[in-house]
């Protein structure tokens, strides 16, 4: 299986996390603390309108994203039997039964996770993110590190095409997203620069074809 086919499977990130947990019987809270940086917050949000969108503000909908795991209410959502079965998919997947220790197993099975969570992850911020920021990104990955002015640039080509839409939504806010998402970062000189969890997202447009030219 592709690494981009998992994509069409998230019910894997469910059922990886429970072989885990079921198999080495570890809390799960240990798990994720040795996966942090990867950290996936459940859920997020779909907006009808451009209109909605903005207004509802992108910094707002990371804080809003649910807290509980995925694993705390895997066992409510899926039928056993459906746990079995993907178990099984993922053992193969993993091929972790042809290692020899326990550890190198949980590592396997834990790398497997992290992959899943990272690529979960991306798609979330895909779903929220504007295609003027992803453009911003890729201006940062051309030119390198630049001053905040970038900002301005962006957020008025934005604004200039969809004014009703960017109404309320002011220039401070703009490139909040991309920070609490750790897309971009200050680097020394007090310039912007794109992360290396930035290049890796943009790379990750590319290899799953996604549109790098979303409204907004």
């Amino acid at each position: 299986m592709e690494i981009l086919q998992i994509l069409k499977w998230p019910i894997t990130v469910l059922v990886s996390l429970i072989i885990i947990a079921l198999m080495f019987k570890v809390e799960f809270s240990k798990l994720l603390s040795k996966a942090k940086g990867f950290n996936l917050k459940a859920g997020g949000f779909k907006f009808e309108t451009q209109e909605e969108k903005l207004v509802a503000n992108q910094d707002e909908v990371v804080e809003k994203e649910q807290q509980k795991s995925l694993l705390e209410n895997a066992t409510k959502i899926f039928r056993p039997e459906t746990i079995v079965l993907f178990r099984g998919y993922v053992q193969l997947e993993t091929k972790y039964e042809t290692l020899s220790s326990d550890h190198d197993k949980f590592n396997r099975l834990l790398d497997y996770s992290v992959i899943i969570y990272i690529l979960k992850r991306f798609e979330w911020i895909y779903d929220n993110i504007f295609g003027s920021q992803i453009a911003l990104l890729q201006a940062l990955n051309s030119l390198g590190p630049h001053d905040n002015t970038i900002f301005n640039f962006y957020y008025a080509q934005a604004k200039k095409r969809y004014p009703e839409a960017y109404e309320g939504f002011s220039l401070e806010t703009y490139p909040k997203f991309l920070f609490s998402n750790n897309l971009i970062a200050v680097d020394n000189d007090q310039k912007i620069q794109i992360s290396i969890l930035g290049l890796d997202f943009l790379k990750y447009l590319i290899d799953a074809r996604k549109n790098l030219f979303k409204d907004l």
